[in-house]
């Protein structure tokens, strides 16, 4: 085994471990956080088991300038979980496709019809990630505000410099794959002439 597959195959063990994550850490976010009650330099604290996770970005839905004038009810948290779920879906399987992906290099398999494959559903999950997660957090904001009083709720939609390089990662991923399949069929010919 090459240092090229050594590398592979851990980077597979790496990515079929986080596969199980995206679900679990959703579900704990919308069953144990507590909203924001105050901030230093511009980093929201949570209180709670979590806090930790507010640091590390994966609550910047949880924006203290938020209007949230009403207490999380269980309704509340399981509907933000649900809304959660398409997301965590997509990141569960993006994860299960890098895994197979670098698999099949620990297998020493590169330019082949299955790598390439991997590569696009990859690609293909990663661009679905990036325009999921605007839907996610536009209905996330709806649910952290739905039992404000009428006039009070809030519906915001935002598109930053985050989507766009994911969006721009995806695209990449994309030509990457058409380039990989070109170079599998290139492989494949030079393999068949005597």
């Amino acid at each position: 085994m090459n240092k090229n597959e050594k590398i592979s195959a851990v980077l597979e063990r790496m990515f079929g471990t986080l596969t199980f994550l995206p679900l679990p850490i959703s579900l704990i976010l919308w069953a144990f956080i507590e909203l924001p009650s105050r901030t230093t330099f511009g980093i929201p604290l949570f209180e709670g088991p979590i806090g930790f996770f507010g640091f590390f970005g994966f609550l910047s839905l949880f924006d203290p300038n938020l209007p949230i004038m009403a207490d999380l009810t269980p309704s509340l948290r399981l509907a933000g979980f649900l809304v959660y779920l398409p997301l965590a879906g997509l990141q569960t399987y993006w994860l299960w496709q890098l895994k197979g992906l670098f698999g099949c290099y620990a297998k020493g398999q590169i330019f082949t019809s299955e790598n390439t494959a991997y590569i696009r559903r990859t690609a293909m999950a990663f661009l679905g990630i990036a325009f999921m997660s605007i839907l996610v957090k536009t209905a996330s904001i709806l649910v952290l505000t739905l039992n404000n009083p009428p006039g009070q709720k809030l519906l915001s939609v935002s598109f930053g410099t985050p989507q766009i390089s994911d969006i721009l990662t995806g695209m990449i991923l994309v030509v990457i794959a058409w380039i990989m399949d070109e170079g599998q069929k290139l492989k494949e010919e030079a393999d068949y002439t005597v």
